[in-house]
């Protein structure tokens, strides 16, 4: 039997491992969407012939948790007994365990003894797969089949020799040939890194210890995981979530959740959910479970996630739901929306069962894609813009939202606004708090974030693709008394007498000089304003974050010149409080 030391040293070589395939993406692929934005992970898996369990991960968003899991899973079940040393495989189809087209999962098999054991595995977001419009967002789908190059388990090499009728058929269905390959020879070369670190690991330890570790690190986080959901009162808890729209005529699109727990399990049951929509918010099972567990582990930081953290849930998922949909319906942008509100869902029930562990899980979507000619390289050019929704951060009990996304999905960053400026012809002309912005709460959220792009030194206009969801209707929420967010939206051409505020989806040529604004209205607070601390209400006055006039209606602080005057904030306070109180 090995020594728990001896496993807790594999465990962490694991982890170690999965964050190295992911550096090894992001330092050799060619998009900002990996190099800049992140938007991509890795895991390792164990397979005993007939079982799939992740091992370990590294860089996970919500979206990407759970959803290279089932990839990775739907891979094997499609090539069992037929697995070759020297095999790479990829998938992208939503209904072949992905999550949406754009996201591609890439596994390796490492094998022992010629049985495969272990699969190093990368998945990421590529900017263009063959949709109608560049990006890969097509608005006007109703189906999955008009949202890009669809493809279920294929492999890219067999027994180590490229397949180059797969690579060419690859490489047909995109804009971006270039960049593309990049991407593709940068996931290989991640997964062949993964490769050598496992074969070292096994060389050192032999396989019969690294296996007894690998049945370690997977018993110990379900033991953690069930010891903790033992702590919580056995009940059901229900939690709702509403998005605005599907961008194709649908509004108010609900999820409902039930949480139950009994003893040390969970059923997470999704009964009552909105039925699938015509829209490309349609959230596959992948996707749906992704953001199921990504709630636990935010309220569990300290387990490490592996497949032994998902054993002691139990999902129920209606057929034919968002949640849960038939194929094949669109779900191109499912990975935030109806996502967001899966996530958000399960917070605001799981709020009614641990109150101090919650807080804003979800990124809201106010984002944008831009096409076009750069002259300076005489190219085509394709972008994705995290820029115009850098927050979604609320408060949680003991700490401020502190200015960028949710934890749970913070593993993605914003692109380096110079960077973009760089590489694409798009000139930046804002990016900055808004005093007032933030959530009011006794732990306020981020201030809301204002953004001005225009395209510059362009002979022929820049198409936009904008997408706005979360917006002063269904803006994030707020816990424990904590105010919502301030709600996303954008005005296209602003500052110009034919500006307009996008309602849910725009897509048009702006030409230079010609403006998109942005408001990314941040998370909700946690607790009660009139409870926060009034010298940090006079910490952010000095920071320009909160005004006076605010100070006093939200947080009932009151100020002599610059100081807090306790006497008339306590007067105050217990006046805003007994109107509350009535109302």
């Amino acid at each position: 039997m090995v020594d728990v030391i001896t496993c807790e040293v594999i465990r962490d070589y694991m982890e170690t491992v999965a964050s190295e395939i992911f550096r090894t993406l992001i330092r050799s692929a060619m998009s900002v969407m990996f190099n800049e934005a992140h938007d991509c992970s890795a895991g390792v898996f164990y397979y005993d012939g007939e079982e799939v369990n992740l091992i370990s991960r590294a860089n996970s968003m919500p979206v990407h948790l759970y959803g290279c899991f089932s990839s990775v899973k739907e891979c094997l079940k499609y090539f069992k007994g037929d697995l070759n040393d020297g095999d790479v495989i990829l998938v992208s189809d939503p209904y072949h365990g992905g999550t949406h087209i754009c996201d591609y999962t890439m596994l390796k098999p490492v094998f022992y003894q010629g049985k495969p054991i272990f699969f190093p595995s990368v998945r990421g977001h590529f900017l263009d797969v063959g949709a109608p419009y560049p990006g890969s967002a097509n608005p006007m789908a109703t189906e999955v089949h008009q949202e890009g190059f669809r493809f279920p388990p294929l492999k890219v090499y067999e027994k180590g020799e490229l397949r180059r009728d797969v690579w060419q058929m690859l490489v047909a269905n995109t804009r971006l040939k270039h960049i593309y390959e990049g991407d593709l020879n940068a996931m290989i070369g991640s997964c062949r890194v993964g490769e050598n670190r496992l074969q070292r690991l096994v060389a050192k330890y032999g396989f019969d210890i690294v296996l007894e570790a690998v049945h370690y690190i997977l018993d110990a986080s379900e033991r953690k995981f069930r010891n903790e959901i033992s702590k919580w009162p056995d009940g059901t808890y229900s939690g709702q979530s509403v998005l605005d729209t599907d961008f194709h005529g649908q509004k108010d699109i609900n999820v409902n959740v039930k949480i139950t727990v009994q003893g040390d399990g969970i059923v997470v049951d999704f009964s009552g959910s909105h039925p699938q929509t015509q829209g490309l918010i349609n959230s596959v099972p992948g996707n749906t479970l992704s953001y199921v567990f990504m709630a636990f582990t935010a309220l569990c930081p300290d387990i490490p996630v592996n497949s032994g953290f998902f054993r002691p849930i139990r999902t129920i998922l209606p057929e034919g739901s968002v949640v849960n949909p038939h194929s094949p319906a669109p779900a191109a942008i499912a990975t935030i929306c109806i996502g967001a509100d899966i996530g958000e869902a399960m917070m605001n029930a799981l709020a009614k069962l641990a109150p101090e562990r919650v807080g804003t899980i979800s990124l809201d979507l106010c984002i944008f894609g831009a096409w076009g000619m750069d002259p300076r390289y005489q190219s085509f050019f394709v972008t994705y813009d995290y820029n115009g929704s850098p927050i979604s951060t609320g408060g949680a009990l003991g700490c401020d939202g502190w200015g960028g996304w949710a934890a749970p999905v913070s593993a993605v960053q914003m692109e380096s606004m110079e960077q973009m400026e760089t590489k694409y012809p798009l000139l930046y002309l804002q990016g900055e708090y808004v005093m007032d912005g933030a959530a009011p709460g006794k732990w306020r959220g981020a201030p809301a974030f204002h953004m001005q792009r225009t395209p510059y030194g362009v002979a022929s206009p820049v198409m936009h693709d904008i997408w706005i969801q979360k917006s002063t209707r269904y803006a994030l929420k707020g816990y424990a008394g904590g105010a919502p967010g301030r709600g996303n939206y954008s005005i296209v051409y602003f500052d110009s007498p034919k500006g307009f505020k996008v309602d849910g989806h725009f897509m048009g040529p702006l030409d230079g000089g010609e403006i998109v604004f942005f408001q990314s209205g941040g998370g909700g607070g946690w607790g009660s304003p009139l409870e926060r601390d009034p010298k940090l209400v006079l910490q952010d006055i000095q920071n320009e974050l909160v005004s006076t006039e605010a100070a006093r209606s939200e947080y009932g602080v009151v100020l002599t010149g610059d100081c807090v005057d306790e006497e008339k904030t306590a007067e105050l306070r217990n006046a805003l409080k007994n109107k509350k109180d009535i109302q």
